[in-house]
Formats: C-alpha cells, structure tokens, sequence
C-alpha cells in the first residue's frame, strides 16, 4: 500500500494535507482489514471519505475556479465520478456484500494515486503562478 511521501505533493500546502488526510483513511481500511474488522467498519469509513472527499473537491475545485484552471471542468467531471463510486461501495456495504471491502481498498489506492499523479499535479504550476503555494 502506498503512503503519503513527497512524491504525491502537489506543491500546494492545503491540498497536499488534504491529500495526507486521503492517504490515512486508506490506512484505516488497511489497518481494520488486517484486524479481521474491515467489513464491520466499512460503513464508517464509506461515511468519512464521502463527507471527507466532497470537502476536498469542493475547495479543490474552489481554487481551480477562482485561478482559472483551464482543467477545472475535467477536475470535476472526474471528482463526481470518484462520489458516484463510493456512494456505490455504499450501497454495497447496506446490501452487505464483503467483497466489497478488497474492492473498496484497492479503488482507493489505484484512483488516489493515479489521480493526484497524473490529474492533480497538472494543476500545479498554474496555481502556483496565481500566488497559492
């Protein structure tokens, strides 16, 4: 499992600890898999990267538009997908399917770094010129 390391920073503070914040509920999840717990505290963990995630992409997103981001429509479509994901391991977890908690954990992962990689980090220089660091 990756961890937070400065590779993943997108040279924004704000976002590089909400990011952090990320990388530890994925931890969690890790940690209550290893425990022989993860399906018991799934619902939790989907109930805290929901209101967590929808937070972050919304002051993302609050940046990316009041700097003119020309990617902030790709950013959003983007985030809506990764909250109509977790509102589906959601609906998963209700119907009590614990598959889902191997799926969840490997979702998170894969999409988490792919994204701030190759998505988030394209942000960077052009909000760094507009004075946010």
């Amino acid at each position: 499992m990756p961890r937070w390391s400065d590779i993943y920073s997108v040279g924004i503070m704000e976002m590089d600890e909400q990011h952090k914040k990320l990388f530890a509920l994925i931890d969690d999840l890790q940690a209550a898999m290893k425990s022989g717990k993860g399906f018991q505290n799934m619902k939790d963990i989907v109930k805290e990267l929901t209101e967590y995630t929808r937070k972050h992409f919304a002051r993302e997103e609050s940046i990316m538009k009041v700097t003119r981001y020309p990617g902030y429509e790709e950013q959003k479509k983007l985030h809506e997908g990764f909250v109509r994901k977790i509102q589906e391991i959601g609906s998963k977890v209700q119907e009590g399917k614990t598959s889902v908690t191997i799926e969840t954990l490997s979702f998170l992962t894969d999409w988490l770094t792919k994204h701030i990689m190759g998505v988030d980090k394209k942000y960077t220089a052009h909000i760094n010129s507009k004075g946010i660091k």
